[in-house]
């Protein structure tokens, strides 16, 4: 997952580079079939073979074709845009637009991954069934699926990215605080919460694009955006936790992902046009 959200942006800048919001957008779309697929069938493919193994095999098997198919499709195909560099481009370290992006990654992994890991314990704990709860979680992917390539399809023609950044991590806050103070809305809160993932996912991919010309270093600014992001992000699912266990109840958790939907609201505030445009080249990085 690592290597391929750092390559597939250098993909997108290459052959679609005129409209990059909506080609993320479309293997956003991808990604969140393939996981609610996976996450559909995996206890079906465990019963029917020799347990978890045999789903992982199976995933494992289709990975692998799919590659298979992706070097017979695009053999012989020439990039549109210009070539990538031969010598491997430094990652931005020195750039705090760089590192602003990754902030940015860093807080919407920590408020997807700590909604979909315990959203659905939130309501058992509030004395919901399992297979009720569970239900939340199906409701917010689903959303987010049609909302992947529509509002990337919307970004490359209206608004700015401060925008539609904003505006879906306002949708966030709004659907966390719902969660907290207005629980009887559990289904309006997860479709919102599905509708915020299929803004911002799609279009912070689309940042490294928006401020760096060489596919090089596009992909440069997207593994470093997705390796700190990542990194950090995937703690939140136990930080999370941890914070349940001190307090005795999910209610404190819910209240630390507002806070970070709120922050990622802040942040994204100061993505202007004007400091997209200028990219890199303020930091001193070419």
């Amino acid at each position: 997952m690592g290597l391929l959200g750092a390559m597939l942006p250098i993909a997108v800048k290459e052959r679609f580079s005129a409209r990059p919001a909506f080609a993320t957008g479309v293997y956003a779309l991808g990604i969140n079939i393939g996981a609610g697929a996976s996450a559909a069938t995996a206890v079906p493919i465990a019963d029917a073979t020799f347990g978890w193994r045999g789903s992982l095999f199976v995933f494992s098997a289709v990975s692998g074709l799919f590659a298979v198919i992706w070097i017979v499709m695009s053999r012989g195909s020439v990039a549109a845009g210009p070539s990538v560099a031969r010598k491997p481009t430094p990652l931005p370290w020195r750039s705090g637009l760089a590192w602003l992006f990754a902030s940015i990654f860093f807080l919407m992994a920590v408020m997807y991954y700590g909604i979909n890991a315990w959203l659905p314990e939130t309501y058992v704990e509030r004395g919901w069934t399992a297979e009720r709860a569970a239900w939340l979680v199906a409701v917010l992917n689903l959303t987010t699926l049609p909302c992947t390539v529509a509002f990337s399809w919307l970004a490359d023609r209206l608004g700015s990215r401060r925008l539609w950044l904003v505006g879906g991590s306002s949708i966030a806050s709004i659907s966390v605080l719902g969660i907290v103070l207005w629980s009887d809305g559990a289904f309006l809160w997860a479709a919102m919460f599905g509708v915020s993932a299929g803004v911002m996912f799609p279009l912070i991919m689309t940042l490294p694009l928006d401020v760096a010309d060489d596919p090089g270093m596009v992909g440069a600014v997207a593994g470093m955006m997705l390796g700190v992001g990542y990194s950090l992000g995937a703690l939140s699912p136990l930080v999370l936790g941890a914070v349940r266990d001190v307090s005795g109840s999910f209610q404190a958790a819910m209240w630390a992902i507002a806070g970070v939907t709120i922050a990622a609201a802040l942040l994204c505030s100061t993505l202007s046009r004007e400091r997209l445009d200028r990219g890199l080249r303020s930091y001193g990085v070419t």
